[in-house]
């Protein structure tokens, strides 16, 4: 092993060891590993796997990737192997075949989109189908996090005649609801599971905590995060980023009734055009129905990326963690 950098501008067959490698016009067959950073510049061509504990991208690889911290992809990089990392910052246009596992999601769950045609309390074949999709995932050892809406039940915030803290009352029960039957059905397709609240459920629930939740993750736990904050004037939508962040995920996948986001609702403009890729700024600026307000400031403030795709497309929850994104992906 190579103490220091090693830098490659010619061709080099065979394998490297070293605490940083950057190859610079260079042509490398054979794996890299490196206790640092790996840099690989435009017009560098690697065949072998990367193994670093951060990576920046810019050339062609062919080989996994599989680093502990960041890594960024440039618009010239051509991917031809899987992606596995902490956390990663992916510019559009660049060639990927392969998959991107992330080591911890937070996956928000649509409770209408549960529902299916039935817009009522639960499909059990589309729960079914999530929890399916949801094992493939884990058994590739991303660790997942699970935050479910309430308004298969209830939405609070359109009661008229009630007190607004009873509602959303109301409304977390819902979420709680949810968390337990999604959390059977995970189990009846072969995963273990539980289900935390921030408040007591009597034996229904484990009290939160981030180390009980780290405990679960440890043990390949799929968590759900139940009753929201525990606090009125708290949307799910505030839970999800709130819970993301403090498990430290590496994103937050929204799994919606629509496809991705639009400048209009799609639902009442035919014309609504969506967005491949927006920032989060663009989010709060634009005032686009992504995730509330208060959602949209933590995720900028915190560095939280979002991923929107629609539930109901096949296979859809796969595919958005395996390099077939076909939603919109709101940058940080």
């Amino acid at each position: 092993m190579c103490n220091g950098k090693i830098v490659v501008t010619g061709t080099v067959n065979g394998n490297t060891n070293s605490s940083e490698f950057f190859a610079d016009v260079a042509k490398v067959e054979g794996e890299i590993v490196s206790t640092g950073t790996v840099k690989i510049g435009a017009g560098s061509v690697i065949i072998g796997n990367i193994s670093a504990s951060s990576a920046v991208i810019a050339g062609a690889v062919k080989g996994d990737i599989d680093v502990q911290g960041p890594v960024v992809v440039d618009t010239s990089a051509v991917i031809m192997g899987n992606i596995k990392s902490r956390t990663g910052r992916y510019r559009c246009s660049w060639t990927f075949r392969g998959e991107i596992n992330m080591s911890r999601i937070l996956l928000k769950l649509s409770g209408e989109a549960l529902a299916g045609d039935k817009h009522h309390g639960f499909d059990e074949a589309t729960v079914i189908e999530v929890a399916k999709q949801v094992k493939q995932i884990v058994d590739k050892g991303t660790q997942v996090g699970i935050v479910i809406g309430g308004g298969n039940f209830w939405r609070g915030r359109t009661s008229e005649t009630i007190d607004r803290t009873k509602a959303d009352q109301i409304g977390m029960l819902a979420t709680v609801m949810n968390c337990i039957y999604v959390s059977e059905i995970f189990r009846y397709v072969g995963m273990k599971t539980a289900v935390l609240t921030p408040f007591e459920c009597g034996n229904m629930t484990k009290l939160f905590s981030k180390d009980r939740a780290n405990k679960y993750f440890a043990h390949d736990m799929v968590v759900f995060f139940a009753g929201g904050t525990g606090h009125p004037y708290f949307s799910t939508d505030t839970a999800t980023v709130l819970r993301a962040i403090e498990i430290e995920a590496d994103g937050i996948y929204l799994a919606k009734a629509i496809d991705g986001v639009y400048d209009s609702d799609p639902k009442t403009n035919p014309a609504a055009k969506k967005y491949d890729e927006l920032s989060i700024e663009e989010v709060v600026e634009k005032k686009l129905a992504v995730v509330d307000l208060t959602a949209s400031i933590m995720c900028l403030e915190n560095k939280m990326p979002m991923y929107v795709f629609g539930l109901n497309e096949e296979n859809s929850i796969v595919n958005a963690l395996t390099g077939k994104f076909n939603g919109t992906k709101v940058t940080v």
